[in-house]
């Protein structure tokens, strides 16, 4: 019983010391940066981010919720593996489509300050496809119950992120350099999936097939049941928290 209880402080331990150093890594993300960067550049790699942050709201996230529910359930019918596979299938259609979504309404109506139409479209799909991918690897180790891999891989993104924002700023300071950083740090985190996912192998197959009758179906009509009323709230939270960026930019 000890060492149980001596086992969950320390898992517990862990968790406290990763969280505290993810909010570290973005407060020292936000202060180097606004310090770095001009109010004008700043204000572009919000917008672009913004932009970003509604594909993934609104298509990302819903499903995620829809497998970390499934998760480990997949996992003891053996299909984990074939599900995780066709989310990555979903996540890489919705990256390339919301690149030439946001080109093409960057093109129309210039709303991101500082960047062309050509970045804007490259960085939104290669943030919301890397994002994507590396929660999948953090928060799967979490749900398969492996706290340190958890606790690492969730500060990956943001220093990692924030190394290569300096280096590619000090290198070449435009917003377009800062915000290629950041997605960097994010690219990184998809390391975490490469390892995780070794973990994802099925069991014997006669138990998977006894099995997979039994877990979740991961159909487009069931995942949109499921995400509906999530992708509702979350548009809804970007409308009043988010957009008020773009209106200042064309009335200021």
């Amino acid at each position: 019983m000890l060492v149980a209880a001596r086992a969950h402080w320390n898992e517990a331990a862990i968790v406290v010391a990763s969280r505290i150093a993810q909010v570290a890594g973005m407060l020292a993300t936000s202060r180097i940066g606004t310090a770095l960067l001009p109010p004008d550049q700043m204000t572009g790699v919000v917008q672009m981010t913004s932009i970003a942050g509604l594909f993934n709201l609104l298509l990302i996230v819903p499903v995620w919720h829809y497998v970390a529910r499934g998760f480990n359930e997949w996992r003891g019918a053996g299909v984990l593996r074939r599900n995780a596979l066709r989310y990555i299938d979903f996540v890489a259609v919705v990256a390339v489509t919301s690149a030439l979504i946001g080109w093409a309404v960057d093109r129309q109506l210039d709303l991101v300050v500082g960047f062309s139409g050509g970045w804007v479209a490259g960085l939104v799909g290669l943030w919301v496809l890397s994002s994507a991918i590396s929660t999948l690897g953090t928060s799967g180790a979490n749900l398969l119950g492996d706290r340190i891999q958890f606790a690492l891989f969730s500060n990956v993104p943001i220093w990692g992120g924030l190394i290569l924002s300096i280096i590619a700023y000090r290198w070449r300071p435009v917003p377009s350099s800062w915000a290629l950083g950041q997605v960097g740090g994010l690219a990184l985190g998809c390391v975490s999936y490469l390892v995780v996912r070794k973990k994802f192998d099925p069991l014997a197959q006669t138990e998977s097939a006894l099995a997979e009758g039994r877990v979740p179906p991961f159909t487009i009509r069931t995942v949109a049941w499921f995400a509906w009323p999530t992708v509702l709230t979350a548009g809804l939270w970007w409308v009043q928290s988010q957009s008020y960026r773009f209106v200042l930019n064309r009335v200021g």
